[in-house]
């Protein structure tokens, strides 16, 4: 349906998601229904997702935001590698992005672990389902009874490859080596939460059930950790790594930055 974003929309017998229209593209506007209809998926489907409101989220911790960017950065390299078939380099990456989570969340407010591992749950697998869809829709073979009457699908649908689209949409959450404040709460959560589950799926991992499950207890971290067995005792060491390959000092200094120019911007 059409209209303001609203879920549990009751027609007849059913409850469904209308969303606005607006002026974008065939596949954009797509994607949207998408990312929108499993939300709405997920209210019946889904066990309990942890939430929080993102209002409580610390933006102007200059730390969290820039573990946060290594994640990220690890998480690119590790898409890239497993775009060309490189599994050792994508699990050297990977277990690196293992370690720095575990780092910053244990580390940091506790606040910030339960929000995102909610806010992956929820949104991560929207924007794989979304992703995938629109990667797979060129694929169906597509047989209408109103044959002539209804238009073939866009340009827009040329396949697209899901580690160069998402590689696309971190960069634009990317602001001079860094995240800025207003992205930290949300909008870069979208592709990390995505990243993870292509990259399980690239490893084979089993995780589909078990994040449908959801609960207090499950975060895609744990499934890399247990599957490339990442010990407690590795990750002091991978996150010195890490910090050193990505130049933390350089990402803090931009971080803080970027939290000043916010702060000044009111």
């Amino acid at each position: 349906l059409a209209g303001q974003l609203v879920f549990d929309f009751p027609i007849d017998t059913l409850k469904v998601a209308a969303v606005p229209l607006t002026g974008k593209s065939e596949v954009e506007l797509f994607a949207f229904i998408v990312h929108e209809a499993f939300h709405q998926y997920q209210g019946s489907a889904f066990g309990e997702i942890p939430w929080e409101r993102e209002e409580k989220y610390p933006i102007q911790d200059s730390q969290n935001t820039a573990l946060a960017y290594l994640e990220m950065r690890l998480l690119m390299d590790a898409l890239r590698a497993a775009g060309k078939g490189e599994m050792k380099k994508c699990s050297g990456f990977v277990k690196q992005f293992v370690a720095v989570r575990s780092y910053r969340w244990q580390k940091g407010d506790p606040f910030v672990a339960k929000y995102e591992q909610g806010q992956e749950i929820n949104e991560g697998t929207a924007k794989f389902t979304e992703l995938r869809s629109i990667a797979l829709v060129k694929e169906l073979e597509y047989k209408s009874s109103l044959a002539g009457l209804t238009n073939p699908l866009s340009e827009d649908f040329s396949p697209i490859l899901m580690p160069e689209y998402l590689l696309a949409d971190f960069q634009a959450r990317i602001t001079d080596s860094s995240v800025s404040p207003e992205d930290m709460p949300r909008n870069r959560i979208y592709p990390v939460g995505a990243a993870q589950g292509f990259l399980l799926d690239y490893f084979k991992i089993n995780w589909k059930k078990k994040a449908q499950q959801a609960g207090y207890k499950f975060s895609f971290a744990q499934l890399f950790s247990e599957y490339l067995g990442v010990k407690k005792s590795q990750v002091e060491k991978l996150v010195k790594k890490a910090k050193k390959e990505y130049g933390y000092e350089r990402v803090l200094a931009s971080t803080d930055k970027l939290i000043q120019e916010y702060l000044d911007g009111f």
